[in-house]
């Protein structure tokens, strides 16, 4: 399954306080947040894909349409680093009642940057492999971590939207020689410059991507769900 990236944000004052001040109702346990009325944010799904994911990404849209985005029809903008597919553009509209837009990456985005040691890199690669590293011998891993962590908010479909993640120098190398994923970069950010009550983990959501995965922790989710997999709970003191 995919990751489907949901950005909530407002550039005013205002609407931040407001937003990070707020209290987390729990949706399944007030109905009201079902209705159609509800008001959104300026934010979009962004889904980074290649045309062979197809089938895989639409049954990830059927259970995210099915289970949240029905209700507040959030766009979709789907990128990739080869051009979309007719049959992809076709597909995946019919998953969504939604606006959907697809973009092609630039390849300043999704290649190395001239300080990068290719050799070296390559090198590194094959010794992730041998030693059984997940996607340590994938290049196209590297290039999408590096991408994720920050170059995505300079595409142009993304202008319009109001939040952004701002890229640093990779000057070290980390994402080519150290194989760096963006998640630990947004994590540790977050860490960084952010209050522990500007967080909110959507813990009501379930995730997998293999070896890891996150269920609900609560005790009625657990009675209710008869899937197999490991839950976080351990590590929410952090």
């Amino acid at each position: 399954m995919y990751s489907i990236i949901l950005l909530e944000i407002e550039l005013s004052i205002t609407s931040r306080q407001r937003f990070f001040e707020s209290q987390y109702i729990d949706p399944m346990k007030d109905t009201s947040l079902f209705l159609k009325n509800v008001s959104r944010v300026n934010a979009v799904i962004i889904v980074l894909v290649r045309n062979k994911e197809l089938h895989e990404l639409r049954e990830t849209m059927r259970y995210f349409e099915d289970r949240w985005n029905k209700k507040y029809n959030y766009p979709y903008v789907f990128l990739n680093d080869e051009e979309f597919t007719q049959e992809f553009k076709i597909l995946t509209k019919q998953m969504t009642h939604s606006e959907t837009y697809y973009g092609l990456i630039p390849k300043e985005m999704w290649d190395y940057p001239p300080w990068i040691n290719q050799t070296k890199a390559a090198e590194i690669r094959k010794e992730m492999e041998d030693q059984k590293i997940i996607y340590g011998g994938s290049e196209s891993y590297r290039h999408m971590c590096r991408f994720n962590s920050g170059f995505f908010f300079r595409h142009e479909l993304i202008q319009k939207y109001d939040y952004y993640w701002r890229l640093e120098p990779d000057q070290a190398g980390g994402f080519y020689y150290e194989r760096w994923g963006d998640a630990p970069v947004h994590s540790i950010a977050l860490a960084m410059f952010l209050e522990k009550s500007q967080i909110h983990f959507f813990n009501d959501i379930a995730y997998m991507h293999p070896p890891f995965q996150h269920c609900p922790i609560e005790e009625w989710f657990h009675e209710s769900d008869d899937e197999w997999g490991s839950c976080t709970k351990n590590w929410f003191a952090i």
